[in-house]
């Protein structure tokens, strides 16, 4: 409760945290993607022990989701619609695409298109790696960064009532 209480707390000044997450997470590769994607999960998380929560996380997230979509964005030197190999980014699609399975998950419905072009971007890098693990980022595999996508068109599914990826 008291780690839920200070997160609050931060996140109810976007631009201060921004800045905090910027000063303490630049020295990971990620850091620009995995405050705002591991918040989601977080409020994800608690939406979803919690329905009475559910309102509140989604705001929160609707907060979260813009800045990640930037770093992706950013990361991947093109709008999210227009990138073209976000099965060889596992790190950075996976992330973003898990986050938005989450928030759809729980009733969100900004950024469908997005998802949905994330989907199929990874879905089909992954059955055309047949089963071996996505590239983390060109060139570079960490077998781990395979997880989340596969959570995420989990996810998918669950929003959107389907069975496209199980």
């Amino acid at each position: 409760d008291r780690i839920t209480a200070h997160h609050e707390k931060l996140l109810d000044n976007p631009t201060a945290y921004a800045q905090a997450v910027t000063a303490q997470a630049q020295v990971f590769p990620e850091g620009s993607l995995f405050p705002w994607t591991f918040s989601v999960h977080a409020y994800t998380n608690l939406a979803m022990a919690n329905d009475s929560e559910r309102a509140h996380a989604l705001a929160r997230i609707e907060a979260l989701l813009p800045p990640a979509i930037r770093a992706v964005e950013a990361h991947l030197g093109a709008p999210l619609l227009q990138v073209k190999d976000a099965g060889q980014q596992a790190t950075w699609a996976g992330q973003l695409q898990l986050a938005l399975a989450c928030y759809h998950r729980l009733g969100g419905t900004k950024w469908k298109a997005e998802r949905a072009f994330l989907d199929a971007q990874l879905a089909a890098a992954l059955d055309a790696r047949q089963g071996k693990p996505l590239d983390s980022s060109p060139g570079l595999l960490w077998p781990f960064d395979t997880a989340p996508v596969l959570l995420g068109l989990r996810m998918a599914d669950l929003a959107d009532g389907t069975t496209h990826h199980t």
